[in-house]
């Protein structure tokens, strides 16, 4: 779903942390990106069941697999930042998981 449709029917946006990876989940599901602006922004129900999935593998006293984090406060944490490196790069850049 695209960020302008969720804003239009009341939605809120939400990006999926992976912590397995240690990346953000990549629009449509598909991979996953450094990058916050490019990460994928989905519904509170579809960030709930991509978290709620990961979790059948977890085990306490691990950080839990993947978490969703709505679009508004990932974007405050990252204001502003402009270190070199990979968050300076280009947001369209995306890293896929071999598989």
């Amino acid at each position: 779903m695209t960020e302008d449709t969720m804003l239009t029917t009341g939605g809120r946006p939400y990006l999926v942390w992976s912590n397995e990876h240690r990346m953000w989940w990549a629009p449509l599901q598909l991979g996953y990106t450094i990058h916050v602006n490019a990460a994928g922004r989905y519904t509170h129900k579809e960030a709930l069941e991509i978290c709620t999935r990961a979790i059948r593998g977890w085990r306490p006293g691990m950080a839990p697999p993947e978490l969703m984090i709505p679009l508004a406060d990932a974007l405050a944490i990252f204001a502003g930042f402009a270190a070199p490196g990979p968050m300076s790069e280009p947001p369209d850049m995306l890293f896929r998981m071999p598989g």
